[in-house]
């Protein structure tokens, strides 16, 4: 194990006394207004243009990823950690093709490849240079987009490209804690794409063709369930290790989701007490991406004026 993995890990200690805390999130439920809550969040490191909420979500990624940057941690240790960004610009390239929109106006930064980079390869259509299940995934949208202007089609072929893509890279690591967390966020994935197909109406095909393969969940057999009705998908899922699902949808889907970001949290809190491996390092990502849903969550809220206890049962669990 790299010797620098202990500085890093000591490092990420100190900051780990610096994310929100149940008193901080408490004092931003309360908060008369968004002025008001962006003014405590300020004291945080969301500093920037409050504007737009996903103006402070960028300025606190940036900050996050120049931290990670500073700890001497190989890119392509964290590059699965990216996956999700460069997908994103990717589908806001391909998408371009067909609206009057600027691509670089809605693109992300710190991801493992240029947003320039990616815009080239669609304009030009070559995707040589992209990852090969980036570039296949990135030809196949394009071809679909502009022969059949189908843009929810093309979102099932990106989406499934980049839940493939950081699965595969997961299951490849020698840490532990990474391939737990692919297989975690496949499953959970798939279980929502799943229920909102079945919420639609999607056919069999269609739900097959969304569904990204995954240990422990027969995918399939999930979109049969989907195919028919949700009873059909509690009963799929109750012979899975994710049975625990099934309440929190019956409750509803942002009940869901928040069941799905906690059971994150759980995977990644035994992880704190480690102090020369890289597990620490990923867990203090995830804690700080997870940090940015529940004040995405609750800017979101307060701009909208949504009543206090509308907000608060949204609210995931912390990492501390």
């Amino acid at each position: 194990m790299k010797e620098d993995y202990i500085y890093g890990v000591a490092r990420v200690h100190v900051r780990e006394a610096e994310l929100l805390n149940r008193q901080d999130i408490e004092q931003l439920l309360t908060a008369t207004s968004y002025d008001d809550a962006v003014q405590m969040l300020a004291e945080k490191g969301y500093t920037g243009d409050d504007s737009k909420i996903e103006n402070l979500i960028s300025a606190r990624r940036k900050s996050l990823w120049e931290f990670l940057q500073e700890l001497g941690v190989s890119p392509q240790q964290l590059s699965m950690f990216r996956a999700d960004i460069d997908f994103h610009n990717l589908k806001v390239a391909v998408k371009s093709q067909i609206l009057s929109e600027d691509a670089e106006m809605f693109m992300m930064d710190f991801g493992n490849i240029a947003p320039k980079q990616i815009q080239k390869a669609v304009q030009e259509r070559d995707f040589s240079d992209l990852p090969s299940i980036m570039g296949r995934a990135g030809q196949n949208a394009l071809d679909i987009l502009l022969k059949t202007r189908d843009g929810q089609l093309c979102d099932v072929i990106l989406d499934r490209a980049a839940l493939e893509s950081v699965y595969k890279a997961g299951r490849d690591s020698d840490i532990p804690l990474v391939r737990e967390y692919v297989k975690l966020k496949t499953a959970l994935t798939d279980i929502k794409i799943a229920v909102r197909c079945c919420l639609t109406e999607k056919s069999l095909d269609f739900i097959d063709r969304a569904l990204a393969v995954c240990e422990g969940l027969d995918v399939h057999a999930l979109a049969l369930a989907a195919a028919k009705d949700l009873e059909a998908v509690y009963t799929c899922l109750f012979s899975t290790e994710y049975d625990g699902a099934v309440a929190a949808l019956k409750e509803s889907m942002s009940a869901f989701e928040k069941w799905c970001d906690n059971q994150v949290m759980q995977l990644i809190r035994q992880e704190k007490s480690k102090c020369s491996t890289l597990s620490p390092i990923i867990a203090y990502l995830l804690a700080v991406e997870n940090e940015m849903k529940i004040v995405r969550l609750i800017l979101s809220g307060k701009k909208n004026q949504l009543e206090e206890n509308l907000i608060r049962e949204r609210v995931r669990e912390l990492y501390g």
